[in-house]
């Protein structure tokens, strides 16, 4: 998985305030979190970025339409179900092979 899927699986785990886990994140929080020192990017950008990452989730077995949700008139979110327990590791640490 790229270094932008796991900026992007990180940014909807683990939002700014007073955004929650699981909450659906406008493009220039995702734009900010992802790329915060590259101006000019936006929308196209965080389709793109949502797009890798679907293929990179189907890839290893996760059904992208379970967990990954983008519209565009409300914007990005990870789909959790009530109390979930949610552990984050940096990319280096994740085995060959998984996210």
């Amino acid at each position: 998985m790229s270094a932008g899927g796991h900026a992007l699986i990180r940014l909807l785990l683990s939002p700014p305030e007073p955004f929650l886990p699981g909450d659906s994140l406008p493009d220039e929080v995702i734009v900010a979190g992802v790329w915060p020192n590259e101006a000019g990017r936006g929308g196209p950008d965080v389709d793109g970025l949502v797009q890798r990452l679907r293929r990179d989730l189907l890839r290893v077995g996760i059904d992208p339409t379970r967990v990954l949700d983008r519209r565009l008139d409300r914007g990005t979110r990870f789909c959790l179900t009530p109390r979930v327990a949610l552990t984050l590791g940096t990319p280096a640490a994740a085995p060959a092979g998984t996210l």
